[in-house]
């Protein structure tokens, strides 16, 4: 069990920094990048136990209302007075925000730090917390410099890709779709000419990305023409798609009968500083009618997969590997299930992830083992009908809906909540069954659409 489930937390939601090279090397709209990284960091008030104090780049709207919803000891929210895309250089820069940090640690004689992802930007805020404060930092999901190299491999496309090829020489169940690396896009053109004169559809992944863009679905359905020069000029029709490597991978074909959310499984482990990886979850994961991340469903134990033993193969594996790199922290790794029924490896990811928060919610609220009793659900971005510059109108207008309803341990807790301004949220359904998480949001959602 992690440190900080006893004792109290720093939380550091540095999300924007996980994606520094993409961000450094988007061709635009870099401040709409790092603008949606931010709201995501409004999860973070749900990190970790129930003593802790939360540094986001902007303040989260419904911060008071969470701490007596959840029954949390103590909930601070800080921020910095003009957050940056690097929040943890914000935090050692800005000397009212340190000091409000530091007085938070001097209250306890040890305080752990959670924070999204590792970075030379985070170790070098831990050592600026440590030259002003008596109490002793825990790191149980913090990696050295060397662990840091070891994720920014794991966390790019090619990168990742090599690492999974090495792996499965000596461990036979990672099977990763077919793939080749490409360093100019006629490379890659070509590449994906010759999926599709296979009839296999393919997909071009830039090197370093965040939510999908810079993607490239080709199949022969959705192109003119499978002409070499038609492909290549497609390919470099996107500017996201200019910076080198590219990755062109053979797309999972799911079984047709398989329902939609049964075939992107994922599971999150945690490598403590001691080299010990642990499970923490296995979910679905839910995406939009665009192909976007949505959320996530973590099913009750009385509904077992059918890939659960293969996922947990292969984060074992994976996790033993890594923390040979020195890596400590979190990752996940995302599959598609192919014709066969078999999970497909074709992602990682070495952070806190999409469900980290919902987690570590479950395991606030019940324990552990909530997968005994529960079944949850998140969202990250549902739209409203209007906005709601004000959380405390919105909340007021979906008090039947919030949990507890009515003490039945179900309900919704909301996630993200900086974005209601401009008309979307985010929640966690609780239930205690898919069928009955499944009704609740539907009827949440009915609810929503009459605000």
């Amino acid at each position: 069990m992690l440190p900080y489930n006893t004792q109290p937390s720093l939380v550091i939601a540095n999300t924007a920094e996980a994606f520094l090279p993409f961000i450094t090397t988007a061709p635009s709209n870099k401040e709409a990048l790092i603008a949606a990284e931010h709201a995501l960091s409004d999860r973070a008030l749900l990190w970790g136990g129930p003593n802790k104090c939360v540094v986001t780049p902007f303040p989260v709207p419904h911060s008071p209302t969470l701490a007596r919803q959840l029954g949390y000891v103590q909930l601070i929210n800080l921020s910095p007075p003009s957050p940056s895309f690097c929040l943890c250089e914000d935090i050692a820069t800005h000397s009212h925000l340190l000091h409000a940090v530091t007085t938070f640690l001097s209250q306890a004689p040890t305080v752990s730090i959670i924070s999204y992802c590792s970075s030379p930007f985070l170790n070098t805020l831990i050592d600026v917390l440590r030259r002003s404060t008596t109490s002793t930092l825990l790191l149980p999901e913090t990696s050295d410099n060397r662990g840091i190299q070891a994720a920014l491999r794991f966390d790019s496309k090619s990168g990742f890709r090599s690492l999974v090829l090495q792996w499965s020489a000596e461990c036979p169940f990672l099977r990763p779709p077919e793939a080749h690396i490409a360093f100019d896009t006629i490379t890659a053109a070509r590449h994906a000419l010759s999926f599709l004169e296979k009839g296999t559809p393919c997909i071009i992944k830039p090197d370093a990305g965040d939510s999908g863009l810079g993607q490239l679905w080709l199949n022969t359905t959705n192109i003119q023409s499978t002409d070499l020069s038609a492909i290549h000029k497609l390919i470099a029709s996107d500017p996201h798609r200019s910076t080198m490597p590219l990755v062109v991978e053979e797309m999972i074909t799911p079984p047709p009968a398989l329902p939609r959310w049964l075939c992107s499984p994922s599971i999150e482990a945690h490598i403590s500083p001691d080299g010990t990886c642990s499970i923490t979850y296995i979910a679905l994961q839910l995406f939009s009618s665009r192909g976007n991340f949505s959320g996530i469903i973590i099913p009750p134990s009385e509904s077992p997969l059918p890939f659960d033993a293969a996922l947990r193969a292969h984060a074992s594996y994976i996790g033993s590997a890594l923390s040979r790199e020195g890596y400590v922290g979190y990752f996940d790794l995302d599959f598609v299930i192919d014709s066969s029924g078999y999970p497909r490896i074709i992602e990682g990811n070495p952070r806190r992830t999409g469900g980290t928060h919902v987690h570590d919610l479950a395991t606030h609220l019940f324990g552990p083992a909530y997968r005994h009793t529960h079944c949850f659900q998140s969202w990250d971005n549902v739209s409203l009908p209007r906005c709601f510059p004000d959380i405390s109108d919105f909340l007021r207008l979906c008090s039947p809906f919030l949990f507890p309803i009515r003490s039945t341990n179900t309900g919704i807790v909301p996630s993200i909540s900086s974005t209601a301004a401009n008309g979307r949220i985010g929640y966690v359904v609780i239930a205690r069954s898919l069928n009955e998480a499944t009704a609740l949001n539907a009827s949440f959602v009915r609810h929503l659409s009459t605000l």
